[in-house]
């Protein structure tokens, strides 16, 4: 191993990503796709603000692969 004195920065590029990338692709691949996500009980939750039905997901109302109405924006 070579000391970390003689390394370019290229080399630290090529085998450390930034962070940034790093967090990207690790979320991509968990199918997040902004922030903030939640998953509760395996379950994405559609709102993470919206703590009605964070509550229903709690409490079994909403279960995987149901189907929710969600509101539209305007």
């Amino acid at each position: 191993m070579k000391p970390c004195y003689n390394t370019t920065i290229e080399e630290l590029e090529k085998n450390n990503p930034d962070p940034i990338s790093l967090t990207r692709n690790y979320s991509k691949n968990l199918g997040v796709e902004f922030v903030p996500t939640l998953y509760i009980n395996g379950i994405k939750v559609y709102d993470a603000f919206n703590l009605e039905e964070i509550e229903k997901i709690l409490n079994g109302e909403i279960k995987e692969n149901d189907t929710i109405q969600v509101p539209v924006a305007e």
